[in-house]
């Protein structure tokens, strides 16, 4: 089938069970009379937007594993910038005659999160979900967040700094933790959602980190509040036990 019938078909025949649905929290606002704000608007269109490019990669033959491997392989290219210039701000590193590393890790991140949302729209508007997909999904954040944190970790050892390495290190175990609490909890109970430092926040950090050439700085930060995320999510486990 060309490509634009293939793409027209796939519009016909999306349902309405294939479409976003609102979430628990915004029916309960509108069920309570609050308009929806600017934020939704944008929001809105930010989705749209994802849409339309889900749906053009659907008919091209892209498949969500696809995606989730391209996503995992911009984050390794992140990570080797994080491995080559974690330590060096924008102007120690022109001084020293180096690569923009920390741009390049920016740029590469976002790259990388683009292709973490779309693996998941592909596979929702093409009706393209797997069981083996999502645990393909799940397994390579966890590579992800591993390849990042243990280059910073490689980086700063070989500057004989251990005080960034230990920090990198423990942001890396945070990480690992908080996602082994929510899937370990929720063998027990309906949901362990809560808390805030969860990965999009964590990519956030490290993202605004990167422009701005302050790696050392955010280490501390992910080494110690997402600590706060891990014990939110034990104490709701037990609350709700």
């Amino acid at each position: 089938m060309p490509p634009v019938t293939r793409l027209h078909a796939i519009l016909l025949a999306m349902s309405d069970s294939a479409k976003p649905k609102t979430s628990k929290d915004f029916k309960r606002f509108k069920d309570e009379g609050y308009r929806p704000g600017i934020g939704r608007a944008i929001g809105q269109g930010f989705c749209d937007a994802r849409d339309a490019i889900a749906l053009r990669l659907i008919a091209a033959g892209v498949t969500p594993n696809m995606l989730t491997i391209a996503g995992f392989l911009a984050t390794c290219g992140a990570a080797f910038c994080f491995f080559a210039g974690g330590s060096y701000s924008h102007a120690s590193a022109r001084q020293l005659g180096l690569p923009p590393y920390m741009f390049i890790a920016a740029a590469l991140i976002i790259f990388a999160s683009a292709f973490d949302m779309l693996d998941g729209a592909v596979a929702r508007l093409g009706k393209l979900s797997t069981p083996l997909g999502a645990v393909l999904d799940s397994s390579v954040d966890r590579f992800s967040d591993m390849a990042i944190y243990v280059a910073l970790v490689g980086h700063f050892v070989l500057r004989q700094n251990l005080t960034y390495a230990i920090l990198a290190a423990l942001a890396l175990c945070s990480s690992f933790l908080i996602s082994y609490v929510k899937a370990r909890s929720e063998t027990l109970i309906p949901n362990c959602g809560v808390g805030y430092w969860q990965r999009g926040e964590r990519n956030a950090a490290l993202l605004i980190a990167a422009f701005a050439g302050t790696v050392p700085a955010v280490l501390w930060q992910q080494a110690i509040s997402p600590a706060f995320t891990l014990l939110r999510r034990l104490v709701w486990t037990y609350q709700v036990l």
